[in-house]
């Protein structure tokens, strides 16, 4: 290594590898180049291991413009502001809607962008991924125009298949998948979302993994019976390929009615899931809308339930989903009472913060729903489908829970007050996250969390635009899709027929016959998947190890730093692990990070790379004075 000057003593360069520079590798970097200033004299070399596109991720540049974003524009960002990472450090800059506003982006009757007339783009614009995958390039192009003199960035355009320690120097061996290999004293891992691999038993018809689209649909025919296996996220962008993709067009009549003109080209698709239970559209956001503040489930109620668990342990059944039940009850009243007069309803918070207080919040609740009527959650954290439901009636109930659930959509917060208590999933994330995280829940609970809650939580605030289910509709309309109720087994391939037979379940009810089968779910990310790499040299090395296989809770198992632990439980110094490879370990990781507020994915990077670089408080204050 080569040693270079700091304070008159020669220490040795600082060699960082980051593997995989998507949104979360992208944060590290430029964590990187700006605390590398505090290193004076110090020479850091990074080493950028990423095969595809400089920063994009998942959300290449040349994808079609019908797989959008379900995040709003402005609330997507990249710089690490004091806010998002609650340090001092910070980069300011453009989020993805300023940043679109800035160069002329302009939007079309039909929600995309366009090249003459239509409107400018609002903060409010649910966007083509591809936009935002610009935005990332162009953050990566900006931050790399401003590297420190110490800082120098080297890039191998390869995979690394294995990471491995070092046996003669301390740290590790990298290898990519061309057989070169690099030293580093750290390393981060931030491979973000990994490919569902292929099973050696599984038919050349199952598309298990959908992405990218549209190419890894091409074989599929427009004469086909395909089968989509979810109702999520990728089960709509696998419905738009199959659509809009093939040449078909949606228009909105003068009645607001979407209509869906076919082009011929269209398989038929059956959507199936192992719940039965739709997504719900995320809400029309206003620009002022304001994020519900917890009531009842702060840190101090939370370090009081702890106090009286134990070994500090929660139950999320009975410690915390009470709590949010409540918490939603609060935000559907606070809605309601925003309608009446806003001024009134942080009154209305308060008092309901000191009724929890005196142990009289039933009879506030009781108030507020003899003036505005009564609301139950529980009818809204719906897990299956009713028993009762099969053949015409389920799709029957479908349809109605996603008119249902449009009408509150178009609404939107605070307008509509079932929105309003669904989105305290989405604006309490980082209170589950202080809850569950790192062992805060009881062995038996945490697979209870991911197993049933997480999957709900998805469903209530995770889904796609309203745009999308309004096409869903439509689609159902012309007779393109159809929405079958299945018996939890998937689709079984029949030799004797060379077609999947899916299975409804129900007595009576004939089976459903399939020319291919799309897996339209994403993958999980952490070790269940023994072929992927480098994560699986990983953990025959001893360095990695899942959080709890028995649950089937196979992501990786991190400290409260980001180390993961080793086989024997002891936190690996020198390597962080950052995005969905740690679910399980904490909570919600897949997301592209935002600024103006704690950022969860920014202030993580943030904390690690200060700890990669040796800093401490006192020597950056006194850089920082000296620069």
């Amino acid at each position: 290594m080569v040693a270079v000057a700091q304070f008159g003593k020669r220490v040795p360069r600082l060699n960082v590898g980051i593997i995989g520079l998507g949104s979360r590798g992208l944060s590290v970097l430029e964590r990187l180049i700006t605390l590398s200033r505090h290193l004076r004299g110090r020479e850091v070399r990074v080493c950028i291991f990423e095969p595809g596109e400089l920063g994009t991720g998942a959300h290449g540049t040349c994808q079609p413009d019908y797989l959008l974003l379900n995040t709003i524009a402005g609330q997507l960002s990249m710089f690490p502001d004091t806010a998002a990472i609650n340090a001092p450090d910070e980069r300011t800059g453009p989020n993805l809607y300023e940043w679109c506003r800035d160069r002329g982006l302009r939007i079309g009757t039909d929600g995309l962008p366009c090249s003459a007339g239509g409107r400018p783009v609002e903060p409010t614009d649910f966007l083509p991924r591809r936009i935002l995958g610009e935005y990332l390039s162009w953050f990566y192009s900006e931050i790399a125009k401003d590297l420190p003199s110490n800082l120098t960035l080297v890039f191998y355009r390869q995979p690394v298949v294995s990471v491995t320690r070092d046996a003669v120097n301390d740290g590790f061996v990298l290898r990519t998948s061309a057989g070169a290999t690099e030293h580093a004293d750290r390393v981060f891992l931030t491979v973000g979302h990994a490919a569902r691999l292929r099973d050696r038993d599984t038919s050349d018809r199952t598309v298990v993994d959908p992405y990218p689209l549209p190419s890894a649909l091409k074989n599929v025919g427009p004469n086909e019976t395909v089968g989509v296996e979810g109702l999520g996220l990728a089960a709509m962008d696998v419905v738009a390929a199959l659509t809009q993709g093939r040449g078909g067009r949606f228009e909105r009549g003068a009645d607001n009615a979407v209509r869906y003109q076919v082009s011929g080209r269209e398989p038929h698709v059956v959507l199936f899931s192992r719940s039965g239970i739709p997504f719900r559209v995320r809400p029309v956001a206003a620009t002022n809308t304001r994020r519900h503040r917890p009531i009842f489930i702060g840190a101090q109620t939370l370090g009081e339930l702890r106090a009286h668990a134990p070994a500090g342990q929660l139950d999320f059944e009975r410690d915390l989903l009470p709590l949010m039940r409540d918490e939603m009850r609060a935000a559907f009243y606070l809605a309601c009472v925003t309608r009446d007069d806003e001024r009134r309803a942080q009154a209305v918070a308060d008092a309901l913060a000191v009724a929890y207080s005196l142990g009289t919040v039933e009879g506030a609740f009781a108030a507020l729903a003899a003036r505005y009527g009564a609301y139950d959650p529980d009818e809204y954290l719906l897990t299956e489908v009713p028993e009762s439901l099969s053949g015409a009636d389920y799709v029957r109930w479908v349809r109605a829970f996603i008119e249902a659930d449009l009408e509150e959509g178009r609404l939107g917060v605070p307008a509509s007050p079932l929105k309003a208590a669904l989105e305290v999933w989405r604006d309490l994330r980082d209170v589950l996250r202080a809850a569950v995280d790192h062992g805060g829940l009881t062995r038996s609970s945490r697979q209870v969390f991911y197993g049933r809650y997480a999957a709900l939580v998805n469903r209530l605030v995770a889904g796609p635009q309203k745009e999308r289910h309004e096409e869903l509709l439509a689609l159902m309309d012309a007779g393109i899709v159809e929405i079958v109720r299945v018996d939890g087994s998937g689709p079984v391939w029949r030799e004797n027929t060379e077609r999947f037979e899916l299975a409804s379940g129900q007595p009576g009810e004939k089976p459903v016959w399939l020319d291919r089968h799309i897996v339209a779910r994403i993958a999980a990310s952490g070790l269940d998947e023994p072929g992927r790499q480098p994560i699986a040299s990983m953990a025959d090395a001893g360095l990695l190890q899942p959080v709890d296989p028995e649950a089937a809770l196979s992501g990786i198992a991190i400290d409260a730093g980001g180390h993961p632990l080793d086989a024997h439980g002891a936190p690996v110094g020198g390597l962080w692990i950052l995005g969905p490879a740690v679910e399980g370990a904490t909570y919600y990781n897949h997301y592209v990070p935002s600024g103006g507020a704690y950022s969860r994915a920014l202030s993580d990077a943030h904390q690690a790379v200060w700890e990669c670089l040796g800093l401490d408080r006192t020597q950056a204050a006194a850089c920082g004075e000296a620069a």
